[in-house]
C-alpha cells in the first residue's frame, strides 16, 4: 500500500477506536465493547508494524526502511525540522482558509467541540482532530515534496469537516442565544460576498493547473514496443521516469513484464542488467509544468539555426484549420508533418489542442527530435500570471522558453552514462532506450 494510504487507513481505525473508548466505554462497560477495543487495537498494531518495518525497496538498501527515519544520527534533528515545517505550512494554509471561508465560522468551529450532538457529529469531530494531528506529526524522508505530505492530499477533506462542524454549531447555538442568532443572520447576509471571493480566488490558478503534466503518449507505439519485449520474457525494463509515465505504461500492459521503477531504488548491477530504459522526454521536463510543447493561440516559434529548412511534426487532437504566418493550414487528426523554410512561425486561430512532437532538421535524422546536435529554438506565448487575485482581475505576460538540444541530450545519458544507449523511440512524452552495459 502507498504510505499515504497506509496512514489514512490508520487514521480511520484510530477514529473508530477513540469513538468507542470515549463515547461508549466512558458511559457503559460491557464485554462487547472490550472485545471491540481489543479487536481494533490488534488491527491498529498490525498496520503500525507493516508501516514501520516494511522496506521501501526490494534491493538491499536498509537505509530506506521507515525505522531509520528516526534511527540514524540525524533522526532527532530530522524529527524537529519535519514537525516545524509541517506546523508552519498548516498555520499558513489554516489562516488563509479561515479568512476566505469567513472568520465567523472559526469561532463556531472551536465551539463545536463543546456541543453534544449525534454519533456521526462526534465521529466527525474526532476524525478532524486526528487529521490535524497527522498534518503536523506525520513525517516522511525526502525533499520539499514530502513536507506537509498528508495535508497536501487531504486539505479538501479538512475544509469540508470544518464547514460542517462550524455551520451545525452556528445553527444549534443560534436557537438558544439571541446574539448568536444575529451573528448567524450576518453570516448569511455576507455569504454571497465570500462565495464570490472564493470563486475568484480559486479560478485564477486553473489555467496553470491545466498546463501542468499536459503530456501525450502514443498508445499504439507503446503496445508495439511491448510486443517486442514479450519476445524474450527475460528482458528487463527500467523506468527512470515520473510516476505519470510509469503508470501509463503499467496500464498499457507492462505490469506483466519484468521491470524496475526509479523509486524502487535498484542497485547498479540491476540497472546494468536492464535491456531497456524508459525516461521522460527532456522536452517535457525542461520546465516546471512538465508538459509537452503546446501551441496556443498567438504562439511564436523561432528557429535559431543557420539553415532554416526543417520539418515540424505536429499532433492535433481533431481535424482543424489554423493560420501560420497568416496563411491557412489544414491539420488532420493525429500526426501532421509540415516543411518550413522560415525562421519565425506565428500561430493563430488555435481552437483545439495542438502540440509539437518533433523537429526533423536533416535527412539522416532517424528520431523525432535532433538529439545530440547544437540545434535550438524558442517558443514565445502569452501566459496568465499565477497571481490569486480577487474580483476576477487577470493579467498576462509574454513568456519565452528556449529548447537547446545540446543541453537536453545530456539528460538522456545521465543514468549509467558509461553504458551505450540507442534511442528506439521518441514519438511522444517518453523516450525508449536500448541499454548495453557490456
Amino acid at each position: 500500500m502507498h504510505p499515504i494510504g497506509l496512514v489514512l487507513t490508520f487514521l480511520g481505525y484510530t477514529t473508530y477506536c477513540l469513538k468507542k473508548f470515549y463515547y461508549d466505554f466512558k458511559f457503559k462497560i460491557n464485554f462487547k465493547i472490550i472485545l471491540d477495543l481489543f479487536y481494533y487495537g490488534i488491527i491498529l498494531f498490525v498496520i503500525f508494524l507493516i508501516g514501520y518495518f516494511t522496506k521501501l525497496s526490494p534491493f538491499d538498501m536498509s537505509n530506506l526502511s521507515s525505522t531509520n527515519v528516526y534511527g540514524n544520527e540525524d533522526g532527532l534533528a530530522f524529527l524537529f525540522e519535519g514537525i516545524n515545517n509541517n506546523l508552519k505550512m498548516f498555520i499558513s494554509r489554516g489562516i488563509k482558509t479561515v479568512i476566505l471561508l469567513n472568520p465567523i465560522l472559526f469561532i463556531f468551529f472551536i465551539l463545536s467541540f463543546f456541543i453534544k450532538k449525534s454519533d456521526d457529529y462526534n465521529i466527525l469531530k474526532i476524525f478532524t482532530l486526528i487529521l490535524i494531528f497527522s498534518y503536523i506529526f506525520f513525517i516522511i524522508p525526502g525533499g520539499g515534496g514530502t513536507i506537509f505530505a498528508i495535508g497536501k492530499r487531504t486539505w479538501a477533506i479538512l475544509i469540508i469537516n470544518y464547514l460542517i462542524l462550524s455551520y451545525i454549531a452556528l445553527i444549534t447555538l443560534s436557537k438558544s442565544n439571541i446574539y448568536i442568532k444575529y451573528l448567524k443572520n450576518f453570516f448569511l447576509i455576507t455569504l454571497p460576498f465570500f462565495v464570490l471571493i472564493n470563486i475568484s480566488y480559486n479560478i485564477h490558478p486553473l489555467q496553470t493547473i491545466t498546463d501542468y503534466h499536459n503530456n501525450y503518449y502514443d498508445k499504439k507505439n507503446i503496445i508495439r514496443f511491448k510486443n517486442l519485449i514479450d519476445e524474450n520474457i527475460n528482458d528487463k525494463v527500467y523506468f527512470y521516469s515520473s510516476e505519470k509515465l510509469f503508470y501509463f505504461y503499467l496500464i498499457s500492459g507492462y505490469i506483466q513484464n519484468n521491470f524496475y521503477f526509479k523509486y524502487s531504488y535498484p542497485d547498479d548491477a540491476a540497472i546494468r542488467d536492464t535491456k531497456y530504459i524508459i525516461v521522460d522526454n527532456p522536452i517535457t521536463t525542461l520546465f516546471r509544468e512538465s508538459s509537452d510543447i503546446i501551441i496556443k493561440d498567438k504562439s511564436r516559434f523561432i528557429y535559431k539555426n543557420e539553415n532554416a529548412n526543417y520539418e515540424m511534426i505536429i499532433y492535433s487532437k481533431l481535424n482543424t484549420k489554423i493560420k501560420i504566418n497568416n496563411e491557412p493550414v489544414m491539420l488532420n487528426q493525429g500526426i501532421n508533418r509540415i516543411n518550413f523554410f522560415k525562421e519565425v512561425l506565428d500561430f493563430n486561430n488555435i481552437k483545439t489542442p495542438i502540440r509539437i512532437i518533433g523537429l526533423v532538421v536533416s535527412d539522416n535524422q532517424n528520431t523525432n527530435w535532433p538529439w545530440f546536435t547544437n540545434n535550438k529554438f524558442d517558443m514565445v506565448y502569452e501566459k496568465k500570471i499565477r497571481n490569486q487575485k480577487v474580483f476576477f482581475i487577470n493579467s498576462k505576460k509574454k513568456i519565452t522558453r528556449t529548447y537547446n538540444f545540446n543541453d537536453m541530450s545530456n539528460k538522456i545519458l545521465e543514468i549509467m552514462p558509461e553504458c551505450k544507449k540507442e534511442i528506439l523511440s521518441d514519438l511522444d512524452s517518453s523516450i525508449i532506450l536500448l541499454n548495453n552495459c557490456d
